[in-house]
């Protein structure tokens, strides 16, 4: 495996941190450990007629700790809590895409792996035994790396609802978040801006500013048993009238990501805690 796809397979394991889940449970380990596979269904970029496909390895470590968890939410940093408001570190990212293998960026410069970080405010706004609502609010900055550098590429903002359900051993887990993405300036440039070197009859020169990025709809299903975790993931962002609406990289008004993991837990720790899945 290369170094590239090395960082994709992280990049992987970050958006199925996303449909990970710990188990409501009176003692739980600190830690586990598991192995698996990811795969994962996506276009080139939001808008792209060209789909790829990955198949790696997965690496899944679960923490139960007081103030770091990597769990159902991925990984937090919990600054602060309390019965109704988290303060959370939220992440998500993209896979590179080579432009020689898509129509309308060929010539173009390739799409580097992004990660994206930052923030999130979280309130619930109601919670029983079997469900939670709740208004996540993150803000992340997004960072594009070729390996041999890092760079700033703007931000994004995605207020938005969700709904998900508690889960034993043995049982399904459903999650549900709905919202508005907006994306700064340099974010809507790095995937779909033309520069006039670029630019040809069929593909002319386009700047598009930054506001609305489009509605986006994720599905979560999960499952756990002691030793085994399955977890998939349904992404839709509906694009119209975004604000790159009319560049020419966008060739059509929706996108569909799809994913899902499957890992085999080897490890745990032998310390336990209480029971660190509270309703939030």
């Amino acid at each position: 495996m290369d170094r590239l796809q090395g960082l994709t397979a992280g990049l992987l394991a970050v958006l199925m941190l996303g449909a990970m889940t710990t188990v409501r449970a009176g003692e739980l380990p600190l830690w586990e450990a598991g192995i698996g596979l990811a795969g994962l269904d996506t276009p080139d970029y939001r808008g792209s007629e060209q789909r790829q496909q990955w198949l790696l390895p997965l690496p899944l470590f679960i923490y139960r700790g007081e103030r770091l968890r990597i769990d159902r939410e991925g990984l937090r940093g919990i600054f602060h809590e309390d019965s109704r408001l988290q303060l959370t570190l939220s992440l998500n990212g993209s896979v590179p895409a080579a432009s020689d293998g898509d129509s309308a960026r060929a010539g173009m410069a390739d799409l580097d792996p992004t990660l994206e970080i930052g923030p999130s405010l979280n309130l619930t706004l109601h919670r029983d035994a079997d469900w939670r609502l709740r208004l996540r609010l993150p803000v992340r900055g997004v960072l594009a790396t070729d390996l041999r550098q890092v760079r700033g590429i703007g931000s994004v903002f995605w207020p938005n609802l969700a709904i998900d359900t508690p889960q034993r051993y043995g049982a399904w887990e459903y999650g549900a978040s709905i919202g508005p993405l907006f994306g700064s300036n340099a974010w809507h440039d790095y995937f779909y801006r033309v520069n006039p070197a670029d630019a040809t009859p069929e593909r002319p020169a386009c700047d598009p500013g930054g506001g609305y990025s489009g509605t986006t709809l994720m599905l979560s299903l999960t499952r756990r048993s002691p030793r085994w975790w399955f977890g998939a993931f349904l992404r839709y962002d509906r694009l119209a009238g975004v604000a790159f609406a009319d560049s020419p990289l966008v060739e059509r008004d929706d996108s569909l990501q799809a994913g899902f993991g499957l890992s085999w837990m080897f490890a745990r720790s032998s310390r336990s805690v209480g029971r660190t899945e509270v309703w939030r």
